[in-house]
């Protein structure tokens, strides 16, 4: 009984021994299986090759941010190489981080055996022993923290480093390890915690990188940092017995504190960047970096928002609160600088409106294209273009127009209406070229805002009475400077000219330049030199919305092309300010500081141009008794015949026109000799009218430029005499309420 029990006894041992095999056996394998499906795909494949970004990274033409994400599932855009980090820092991360990072396979056993005996005797986690490996691994594949976890972390790692070398594991590492606020990397790291790049800073402030990575909200040191000051002091110390500090550089340590510095863009390009992340195009070319390279200079943006802010500044007693600026490189069509005045405010209505592509009223910034459109029909420079009073129907009632000073000249060149922005000559201009015509010109030249009808807008698009945007207007500009091409504006650093095409002939672009850089085609109402006088040469043409509601300046060099708006984004009306006065005068500090991107350079000029002297009043060749000027003509243009002295009083009326004020003094023909007795600055001659005291205003003009207004009470101006021949006249403004404005024959006389 007693073998049989023991026969029995064995065979159930043995059998328990099969069974606890088998489970052995099993569990061992279901390990194996679970492992292996927990490790598949291997970490190293997690590496994408082309990633999906949530957000790019938008940086200037010099790599300098001017936006920056945080939301991408790695750090594409602050990757460091390890040959550019510094030695110190690489080297305290592994004594705190590893300290047998080079000698492991990926796991340390040791470092393991040391943290498990701790943490029994703590009876809690107090030391986790991951490698740096391990860290990798657990960056490209988190998981919630167990037994199970650091099983397969410790697998994962030893086929990390089957794969890369220590080198490779280390830079990924420093690239990639969280920080606060969802930095990664210790670059993104030294940007938010002392706002300079990873190469700036001392031996202190790389220590509190290393420490942070340990506990970055508790260690934080917005929010005090003893704890963190402690812990860097004994790193500090473990650090220089391995000889990579000195015991001073620690004490050192102890006593300087750190620089912290919030982490914000150095220039503020907030509307360029939401408008290049809007775009399609600048997406695709950021694809495979994350990271979108712009053709913004960031040096410009910060001094044309510097300027821009402090015009405003200056104007705030006239009621300017809002305004915008846009600079081009005229050769590439590259976007320089991108302004918008003052920062988006919540609780401020319509300051999130990016100004530089909000449609306003262009004012008279649209006549340089009329005029062009009209060189392309066949008028010249020396068009003579009728500047008086001008009423048309506009439905049941009349519209009256006027030129901004309220004074008509008469008949004028073409060169003069454009250099003084006169208003009827520009209205019977459109009537030449048809405001259909027109409008198509401008649709086609890429002003997009004007979507209505030609019958909508009338002759009146001639002086603005669409909408259009900042954008568009520079756009336009730079294609006169590009000599009639016309080609869209790029956001991207180019390394070849953009595609253009031809939108007025080279030529016509030369003469409406030529035009607009002159400052004696706008001496009526601007007078000769001033404000809109530049130390280059440079075309420039300003416009003033009804109401004043928009102020405007628009110009260009051989160079750059810029365009300002200033106004109010609620279209409240300014007061006491022209567009001249605003951007204007803020337009030469601009190129001011232009010039130290590119030497100064005459405007294009084309081959096919030739300067012809020819009468300032008729616009025919001139003669021996006219007061001529020099006017550029296309070779096949110029005027057939030449000018005489009866055709002058004709261009203006007779002397025996029924109501015309008439030049009583000089006569027609006057020859005057100087005295040679008494110095010239001391001879002078007075201009009178026939009864010069009827009239409530005169203004005196020679030789197409004004001297000034009449002396009471009859008027009469006191001119100190200059040799040569000269022509003189007057625009007169008879006395009572709505009197209208006319111009008196012109003189021709000499002095000798």
């Amino acid at each position: 009984m007693a073998r049989e029990l023991a026969m029995i006894r064995t065979v159930f041992a043995a059998k328990a021994w099969i069974i606890a095999a088998s489970v052995m056996v099993s569990g061992a394998a279901l390990l194996v299986v679970s492992t292996h499906l927990a490790l598949t795909p291997a970490p190293e494949t997690l590496l994408p090759e082309a990633p999906k970004f949530a957000k790019l990274s938008i940086s200037d033409r010099n790599g300098m941010p001017l936006s920056v994400t945080y939301q991408n599932s790695l750090n594409y855009h602050d990757f460091i190489p390890i040959h550019a980090l510094p030695p110190f820092l690489r080297e305290a991360f592994v004594l705190s981080e590893d300290k047998r990072f080079y000698q492991h396979d990926g796991v340390d056993w040791l470092a393991r055996l040391s943290a498990a005996l701790q943490n029994i005797r703590s009876l809690k986690v107090v030391r986790g022993a991951s490698t740096i490996t391990e860290q990798a691994v657990r960056i490209l594949r988190p998981r919630k923290r167990s037994l199970w976890a650091r099983w397969l972390e410790g697998w994962e790692a030893s086929r990390f480093e089957r794969r890369f070398s220590k080198n490779e594991i280390l830079e990924f590492y420093l690239n990639e390890v969280p920080y606060g606020s969802n930095r990664r990397g210790v670059q993104q790291a030294a940007r938010y915690y002392f706002n300079r790049d990873l190469s700036t800073l001392n031996k202190k402030e790389m220590l509190a990188l290393v420490v942070l990575v340990r506990a970055p909200s508790r260690l934080n040191p917005y929010s005090g940092g003893k704890a963190l000051d402690k812990i860097i002091s004994n790193l500090c110390r473990r650090i220089a017995a391995r000889g990579y500090a000195t015991k001073d550089e620690c004490t050192q340590m102890e006593q300087q504190p750190l620089e912290l510095g919030a982490d914000e863009l150095r220039v503020d390009a907030s509307q360029f960047v939401r408008f290049v992340s809007s775009s399609s195009d600048e997406h695709s070319a950021a694809t495979k970096s994350g990271r979108l390279i712009t053709s913004l200079d960031s040096a410009l943006q910060k001094k044309s928002q510097e300027l821009l802010e402090g015009q405003i500044a200056r104007l705030k007693d006239s009621n300017v609160r809002d305004g915008a600026m846009v600079i081009v490189d005229n050769q590439s069509g590259e976007i320089l600088a991108w302004v918008n005045a003052g920062k988006p405010d919540e609780a401020q209505e319509g300051s999130y409106i990016d100004a530089v592509l909000a449609p306003r009223q262009p004012g008279s910034t649209l006549k340089p294209f009329l005029y062009a459109l009209a060189l392309e029909k066949g008028w010249t420079a020396a068009e003579v273009i009728e500047d008086s009073p001008l009423v048309q129907a506009v439905g049941s009632g009349a519209h009256s127009y006027r030129n901004y000073s309220r004074i008509f000249y008469g008949p004028v060149r073409l060169r003069d209406a454009l250099g003084n922005s006169l208003n009827t000559p520009a209205i019977r201009t459109v009537q030449f070229v048809g405001a259909s015509n027109f409008l198509d010109f401008l649709r086609a030249a890429g002003f997009k805002n004007l979507i209505q009808s030609w019958q909508h807008y009338g002759e009146g698009l001639a002086l603005g009475n669409g909408e259009v945007s900042l954008y568009e207007l520079v756009r336009g500009y730079a294609m006169l400077a590009r000599q009639g091409r016309l080609s869209d504006l790029t956001t991207l650093p180019l390394s070849k000219p953009v595609e253009s095409r031809r939108m007025v002939r080279p030529q016509v672009a030369a003469i409406i330049s030529d035009i607009l850089s002159d400052s004696n085609a706008r001496r009526f109402e601007f007078g000769r030199s001033g404000l809109l006088t530049f130390s280059q040469q440079v075309a420039v043409k300003t416009g003033t919305s009804s109401d004043f509601r928009d102020l405007w300046a628009l110009a260009y060099s051989r160079h750059h092309t810029v365009g300002i708006w200033m106004g109010n984004l609620d279209r409240r009306p300014m007061r006491n300010v022209t567009s001249t006065s605003g951007p204007g005068l803020l337009m030469r500090a601009v190129f001011h500081e232009l010039e130290r991107y590119a030497k100064p350079k005459a405007l294009a000029r084309s081959e096919n141009l030739r300067r012809e002297r020819v009468c300032s009043i008729t616009g025919l060749l001139a003669s021996h008794e006219c007061p001529a000027i020099d006017e550029l003509f296309e070779e096949d243009a110029f005027p057939e015949r030449h000018c005489n002295h009866s055709e002058i009083l004709f261009s203006a009326g007779s002397d025996n026109e029924s109501g015309r004020a008439t030049i009583a003094f000089p006569t027609a023909g006057l020859s005057i000799a100087r005295d040679p007795r008494i110095p010239d600055s001391y001879e002078a001659i007075t201009f009178s009218l026939k009864d010069g005291a009827q009239y409530q205003d005169v203004t005196w003009f020679l030789d197409g430029a004004p001297l000034g207004q009449g002396t009471k009470p009859d008027n009469k101006f006191s001119w100190g005499i200059a040799p040569g021949r000269h022509t003189v006249w007057a625009v007169v403004r008879e006395a009572g309420d709505g009197a209208r404005e006319q111009r008196s024959n012109p003189v021709n006389f000499m002095v000798k």
